[in-house]
Order: C-alpha cells, then structure tokens, then sequence
C-alpha cells in the first residue's frame, strides 16, 4: 500500500466542529482561490496545465491533479471552462494514486460531469452542468447542488455525492479552442489548459457555504501562455513533519512552468545538491550524470490554513488523513565530535576525518567549518559546508579535508573551530523553466517569491536561502564556474548576489533575475535567466548551534587518491567520474607509482583533464590502466584533482573502478593510499540501511538505532515490500518503541516472533525516496544477550543493486571488563522513624543511567522498587510510616490492635533488610534494622526502650527483639558476572 493509499490512512484523533460562516461569494478553492477578485491589474492568469506525458525535470507530470477531501455524504462540487466544449471533469474515489505529482490515473472514473455514477446518491452531471461561462461565474462560485438556491452570476454545478470518507482525485480534460492568453478577465475554452476550475464542498444539497481548505494537490502546472505575464497568487505547503509555509508570487514571469515542495529538491549522486539546475529544454529533463530531482512531496493548498484562518479546521481533516502532524516537533542536535586521522579530533592536512552526531525531530543537518573562527558563513570559500540528510537517529558523516573551493584547509598549530546544526521543517521549492522574475524600472519589480513560516516556535519567519552560482557535480561534471557564473558567462544575468547561503528576508526585491525571451534551451543570452532551469530555493528550522573544534596537523609525506563515482546510473548513455593522485604531506614524495584498474569489458572508455603530458589507456581485457607521462616526484602539497574518466553505461551489473597510490618514502597516512567506487545500473536501486546500532552495551539499558529503506536511483520502484526483525524467537525486546515514523504508516511488533509489521509503507516508492524508522528499547537484565536486527526491502523488477537491498546489525549485552559498584548502606533512626542512607560509586565504568533501587525481604521477595535514583541519598525503610512533622507513626514488625495499643507480627523487612542497586553493574548488601535509643525509637512507643518491660512473646520473638537493639551496617563491593 502506498503512503498515498488514502483509503487507508490513519484519521487524526479528535472530533473537529466547523463552524464557517461565509458569504456565498466567499473565495473558495480554484481559478478563483489563485485570481480573486483582488488580483493585481498587472497580472496574468495562470492556466491549470494539462499536457499529460511531459515531465518538468522527469519527475512533474505536465498534467494538473487535484485532491479533495470529502466526509461520506457531502458533496463534491464541480466546473470547468472546458464544459461544454468537450471537455468533462473525472472524480476517482479514495485509492492509491501513485507518486505525488505524477500521478496514475486509474483506468476508469468513478465519477464524470458528462455520463455520471454508477454510485447511489445525489450526483448531479451531463449537458452543460459545470461549465464557468466567464469571469463573473468564475468569481460568484457554484449554485446549490440541485440548482434550488442561486447566486448572482452562480454557474449550476456537476456534482458527486461522496459515497464514503477519505481524499478523492479530480481530473480536468481539456476542451476545444488554443492555449491560454493570460487574459484575467477572461476564461476561454482550451485544447491544452482549463482557464477556469473549481472544487468545491458542501454539506447539504441546499447550502452555498463552500467548506474551504479541502483542495490540494502536490504539483502545480501553470501555463500562461507568454512572458511578460507575471503571476501575484498565494500557495500553502505543508512539510511532513507539520510545519507550514505560504509561498506569495510577486511577479514571477513563466510561460508554462511547475511549482512543487519536498525536502531536498536536487540530488547529486544521491545527497541533497542545494544548487540550481541547468538544463537544455523547457521541461529541464536533460540533466547531468547523477543530477536528479525529488519527487514531489508535500500537499499544497489554495486556501490560507495558518493559524486562526476560516480554513484551518478543514484543512486539518486532510492533514489527519495524510497523517502530518498538527503541531511541528522541536530539533535536537547533540553528541557532536570530529574524529581525525591521527587521534581524537586531530586529522591530517588533505585528509579529513568523521564528524559524528545525534538528532531527534530533525530531516538534515548542517556543519561549517570555518577558516578564521569568526566567519560562519557557507558560502564562503575558504569554509567548508557539508550538508545532507539526517532524520532521527545516530550519523556519521566523511569530510574529504577540503575547503568549498575544493583546496585543503592548512595545517597550523591553532584548532579550527566549526558549528554544527540539525533541521527540521526543511522544504524546498523548486520552480521549473520561469524565464523571468521581475523587471526594474516596470510596475512589476517581482524578486520574489516570499516565503513565510506559518507555525511553530519561529512562526513569521521570512528567511530563505539559495545558491545559484556554479559547481562541480560529484561525477566531475561542471556546471558553470565553481563558485561563478552557473551559465559560465555574465549573459543571461543572475541574482546579484548569486548566493544567499546565511539567509535573507524573503519580503524584499531579493532574487531579481536576468529579463528576457523563452528560448527553452541552455544559458542563451538572449533569454530569461530561469529559462530553461530548475530553481532552488528553500528554508528551514534550525536547532541551536553545536560548536566543537578540530585540529589539522601536518604530515611529513603523504600520498593519497581518491575516485568518486555514481552509486547508480540508468543502463543508457555514458556515465562520468572523477580521481585524483596528490602528496598532501610537507616534503616531496619519491619514486610515486600510479595505478588504476576498472572493470573488464567496458567500451566508451576515454580520460580528461591529466595534468601536462599525462596518458591514460584503458586495457578492455585486463581491466588495467596504463598511466604515463605521471611525475615520479610529488612536490609537497602538489595534487591533480578533477581528472575524470568516461564509459558507456552496460544495461544491467555493477562497475568498479580502482586507484592506487605508492611512494618508496615513509608515508605517514597509508590508509588514503588507496580508493574505489562502484556504480550499479537500473532504473531503480532499493537500499536497506540500519545504522547507530552500537555492537556493545550494558545489560538493561536503553538502545536504539534507524532503519532506512530509499531508492537511490532515477526511477521510481513499484512493488515494493518491506521486511524488518528485532531480535527473534524465544529472543524479543519488551519495550521496543519507533520514536517517529514515516507519515501514514504504522508498526507493530510480535513479541514471539520478533517480526516487525509495518503498514502504511508506500507501495511505490519514488526516486530520492528515504523512509527512516528510529527505534530504541531496553536491552536484557543479564549479561551475554544479543539481540539480532535484519532488514529487507525488494520488488519483482530488476534491482540495480541487489546486494544493498538488505542489511544487519545487532548488540551484544555485557559489562565493561571490571565493571563494578562500590555500595555503602547505613541503617539509621530519624525522628522515631527507621531509614536507610546509602552511596553509590561505580568503579572502572562511566554509567548512562541512573540507579535502580530494589528493597529485597528476609525471603528474597522485592517488596519496593525505586527507578531513577541518584547515587546517594535517604530512603525510609519499607513498612514504616511517618506523620506530617516526619514523626515515626508505623513501623514494621508492630500493628495497632484496635484498643490504641500495638502488638507485634512477623515482618520480612526485619530484621534484616537487603539493598539492591543496579546501575549496569549491580550490587547489594543486607542491612540490619536500626535500634532504638531514648533519643530515638524505631518502635511504638510503649516497646524498645532498655527502661521499658519487654513484653512476653514467643522465643522467636524474644531473638527478633534482641536483634532490634543492635545497630548495623554494612559496606559491600560487588562485581559484574
């Protein structure tokens, strides 16, 4: 079931009581949701584009679909300029509608304005029902569902009655006439567009209150039909973790063009890319090996959902349905360290090292690193800025030792220091092939769009970021100038600045563009500067900065390589990627020897960018790479990088390529001597990942880890099945907890079996997809458990990579070699009352939990419990009581006999008493009851003093009593088994 399965999704909990009172020419959620009657006299209209088969970047289906929620019975309103001029409007009841923003459309209609339902009800269709003659009808909105009740300029709907509850899809078609004219004002019929649509729901066949806030959908396709058309409508996003945008278009001047949200919006090779897209055609489809888009992610509404707004409550129904959050979680980012190549934080120059780190609540992070410990900013080329995904969980992320200009930062005495966040509520908002964004000097300035935070603890929020300046992509592609002009010249003119990578207040003229014409190919001067592009933009939530500090030494000789390829690629064309030889050490390095192999029988084979009269011949036989012309002396720092190899793309099977490094001088990091990549080719490649599961850990403490299952390659995976197991028979967990999972699905967890059965999981599962599930629970009591995690992901097509699609991990439980407590427990009288003080002290270990306290009777039985205890304190002793002044009022051994007086019963709690303290590991000591004295008593009144008779009892009795008077303690040290 996909997580787009609306059928089944999982309802908010809570019972939602609208209450809307609107005019009958309220705006409602439409053509006239995005032109009101307020739109801009300089504006165009946006047409709602239909052009099904074209795909905007390859992943937006040049074809408007829309979703509405509708509870069972309601109605569901429907018009469209193209009625009555063949075209019809398609309802589909709630299914699973495939990948967001390339929907499949299920091969026939539950619904349509021309031929009707077969479903029981009140449906409204044929003759010209639903037809918006012009832009009064537009503006005025439908009449009642059955026509009875008007308003003025109202069009007569189509109309179905929902015949159950959940998220339904509409379907405009296309009529007959030309494409759009831009024209506000009017709402001609198209071959290609709707000028004019609407959805709208009512609860009565009667009533002209439009329920607001029900439409969506997940990609808008616009067409304008010309530049010199600036758009002014507002759109409303909403992340998957909850939080909320208004995105307002201030002049922004496309043609046709698609606005969309997800989280990451670019991929190179795989990781968020956070640049601008070059491409060659309008449809920004030809992209450069290993650029990819994200699928579309996040609903996007017509109707204003912030806080308070008429449609809140309406919208929320529908963020219950597709299980988003009502209110955003906090990020946390903590336990950050770098460890370098040489010890601790210390790495060497050129090399680099791991920065690990924890996140809850987050779906990125951020770490710069910076050259003189004052600047911070990314952009930066002295810096460095690594970036990429983080949903929950433990992370540990490679640096390459390089600054943003791909040079290494230097060696010196002095630490650099870096800042590290986490992010939650990231989402970007990509805008395909819009050739101009504004114009100084006209009544249109544009610079926009203006992006504004609508919920959570940075509510108002403006701040948005971009890069639009050139880059390298992993492959060793450029695109444009690294760190220039993205189309390698001035013309066509971008932003000024091209980057805002600290962040900027979206309200103002802050992203105006280069004007010009609509050329639909690469970087012509004479076009708009968006022609033609994929544009980033996008904001975030950040966590509170983290800041550490590395240390970066230098190395006598150290020779190193590098390659970096592809992880996937499609089994077409040819594929690209990049290797480097270098001496990142202080002296030259002699006799260097080069090698290279890759795997056999490739053909296409061809090598670019060798320094000075360097040759690389590919042997198809013997995989090997004849390097020449390669100097046999490195001088010290001396590195070609950039050096990029070429093949054609085999249909299926893995290619490996391989680079090696030597030196006869002592290297002094011989670990970077050596490197290799594989790339696996097919349309998909499924990925199981478990990752921050620790190998080892102390019995009864808190574990946990991430399970993540993505596609990671450029088509989407249908069919998909998941499978995951903790632990396993005889061997399950008790407390296991899934701390966030993804949005609509569930899991629950056999405790015979260990199966962990997940629903909800999308059975389609999208290019750049990433499906993270962090979980933890509670180890076992005693020492040499393990328990075991496996993980599947698969589908009946051909993987890319078979061998990823599955994955391991497990932790064994057992103590520290040594581990152990020191305990110190007194037995002592408070005030008439028996206590208990102790002290604990571990020894040879570091705990990562507090104490539990077990109180343990003469017969071995727990009779009290204590969690969470500090390492030292007062415990008053079980069975006894004390008054509000803290006066002794009960005590064991002794109950009241009804007549005012006590008398004595037996008591496993006296008079010895056995404390246990586990802290991973435990120890215990049995302890004697306090004895009483006459400065204070630990029994009733009347007994337990020396003055006092002692009254007759039973021998053992008499040995009880004897045994009270003796004062005790006790001093243990018990260790691990």
């Amino acid at each position: 079931m996909s997580a787009f399965d609306i059928r089944h999704r999982i309802r908010a909990v809570g019972t939602f009581v609208l209450s809307i009172v609107i005019s009958s020419l309220a705006v409602a959620e439409g053509s006239r949701s995005l032109h009101p009657s307020t739109y801009p006299s300089v504006g165009a209209r946006s047409n709602l584009d239909l052009q099904a088969g074209q795909r905007y970047a390859n992943r937006i289906n040049r074809r408007g679909f829309i979703y509405v929620y509708a509870e069972a019975d309601e109605y569901i309103l429907l018009g469209s300029s193209n009625i009555g001029s063949s075209g019809d409007i398609e309802v589909f009841n709630p299914q699973d509608f495939g990948t967001p923003g390339d929907e499949t459309i299920p091969g026939s209609a539950d619904f349509s304005c021309s031929s009707g339902t077969a479903e029981p009800g009140d449906h409204q269709s044929g003759g010209t029902l639903g037809r918006i003659a012009n832009r009064a009808t537009e503006l005025a909105g439908p009449n009642s569902v059955n026509n009875s009740v008007t308003v003025t300029d109202g069009w007569a709907p189509c109309v179905y009655q929902a015949p159950e509850s959940g998220i339904y899809g509409v379907l405009f078609g296309t009529g007959t006439g030309s494409g759009p004219n831009g024209n506000v004002a009017s709402t001609p019929s198209s071959d290609d567009t709707a000028a004019a649509w609407d959805v709208t729901v009512r609860d009565s066949n009667t009533s002209l209150v439009d329920i607001n806030g029900r439409v969506f959908t997940y990609a808008f396709v616009g067409f304008t039909g010309g530049n010199s058309r600036p758009v002014f409508f507002s759109l409303y996003y909403v992340t998957n973790d909850g939080y909320r945008y208004r995105q307002d278009m201030r002049g922004l001047d496309p043609n046709g063009y698609a606005l969309y949200a997800n989280t990451f919006g670019f991929f190179d090779n795989n990781e968020p890319l956070y640049k601008t897209l070059r491409g060659s055609d309008a449809l920004v489809a030809d992209l450069p090996a290993g650029i990819t888009a994200q699928a579309a992610q996040f609903p996007i509404f017509f109707s204003d959902i912030s806080s308070g707004a008429a449609a809140e409550p309406a919208a929320e129904l529908v963020l219950g349905e597709l299980g988003i959050p009502l209110v955003p979680p906090s990020p946390q980012i903590s336990n950050v360290s770098f460890t370098g190549t040489v010890s601790g934080n210390t790495t060497a120059q050129g090399v680099g090292g791991t920065f690990a780190f924890d996140t809850s609540d987050t779906v990125s992070y951020e770490i710069v690193i910076s050259l003189d410990g004052a600047d911070y900013d990314p952009a930066h080329a002295d810096n460095r800025v690594l970036t990429g995904i983080a949903f929950s969980g433990s992370h540990e992320v490679e640096w390459d030792g390089l600054n943003n200009d791909n040079q290494p930062f230097p060696a010196r005495p002095q630490p650099y220091d870096y800042r590290a966040f986490g992010r939650a509520g990231e989402v970007h908002f990509p805008i395909i092939d819009a050739e101009n964004n504004g114009q100084d000097g006209t009544a249109v300035p544009g610079g926009g769009p203006t992006i504004t935070r609508l919920n959570g603890s940075d509510a108002g929020s403006t701040i948005v970021f971009f890069d639009d300046r050139g880059y390298v992509t992993s492959s060793g592609e450029p695109v444009g100038i690294l760190n220039g002009f993205l189309c390698g010249a001035a013309s066509p003119a971008a932003t000024i600045p091209p980057e805002q990578l600290s962040g900027i207040d979206s309200t103002g003229v802050y992203r105006q563009w280069g004007n010009g014409g609509n050329a639909n190919n690469d970087c012509v001067p004479s076009a708009g500067w968006g022609d033609a592009k994929g544009v980033n933009l996008w904001t975030y939530f950040l966590t509170p900065a983290f800041d550490e500090e590395l240390l970066i030494v230098g190395s006598p000789v150290d020779v190193a390589t590098s390659v970096t390829v592809a992880s996937t690629a499609p089994g077409s064309g040819q594929v690209q990627g990049t290797f480097s030889f270098g001496n990142n050490g202080d002296n030259p390095a002699a006799d260097v020897t080069y090698t290279m192999t890759m795997t056999t029988g490739l053909t296409g084979v061809t090598f670019g960018n060798l320094p000075g009269i360097a040759m690389a011949m590919y042997n198809s036989v013997t995989g090997e790479v004849v390097l020449s012309g390669f100097p046999d002396t490195l001088a010290a720092g001396e590195v070609f990088s950039g050096m990029t190899f070429r093949y054609d793309a085999p249909s299926a099977g893995t290619v490996t390529v391989q680079t090696m490094i030597g030196t006869s001088d002592d290297d002094a990091v011989p670990a970077n001597n050596t490197d290799n990549g594989s790339t696996s080719f097919g349309d998909f490649d499924l990925v199981t990942e478990i990752t921050g599961v620790p190998a080892t850990a102390d019995p009864n403490t808190t574990v946990g880890g991430r399970v993540e299952f993505s596609n990671r390659g450029a088509e989407s995976a249908i069919g998909v099945t998941y499978e995951l197991v903790i632990g396993g028979p005889m061997n399950t967990v008790e407390d296991l907890d899934f701390t966030s999972l993804p949005n609509g699905v569930t899991a629950s967890y056999n405790t015979i079996s260990g199966v962990v059965t997940l629903t909800g999981m999308p059975n389609i599962l999208a290019p750049g997809s990433v499906l993270a599930l962090p979980f933890t629970y509670t180890g076992p009591i005693t020492e040499n458990g393990s328990v075991p995690i496996t993980a599947q992901i698969g589908t009946g097509a051909a993987d890319a990579n078979p061998a990823n699609d599955s994955d391991s991990a497990g932790t064994q439980f057992a103590f520290a070699p040594n581990a152990a407590l020191q305990l110190n427990v007194q037995s002592v009288c408070i005030n008439d009352a028996p206590y208990l003080t102790y002290t604990v002290q571990p020894q040879n270990f570091t705990p990562t939990t507090m104490a539990t306290i077990e109180l343990l009777g003469s017969d071995n039985g727990v009779v009290r419990t204590l969690n969470d205890q500090p390492f030292s304190g007062t415990l008053l002793w079980p069975e006894a009581a004390v008054g509000p002044g803290g006066e002794g009022i009960a005590w064991p051994g002794w109950e009241e006999n009804g007549r005012g007086g006590w008398r004595p019963v037996s008591s496993t709690v006296r008079p010895t008493l056995t404390v246990r303290v586990s802290v991973n590991p435990a120890a215990q000591v049995t302890v004697n009851y306090p004895p009483a004295s006459p400065a204070c008593n630990v029994n009733p009144a009347s007994f337990g003093l020396p003055q006092n008779p002692v009254p007759a009892l039973p021998l053992p009795w008499m040995m009880f009593l004897l045994a009270a008077v003796l004062l005790s303690g006790a001093r243990m040290v018990a260790r691990a088994k």
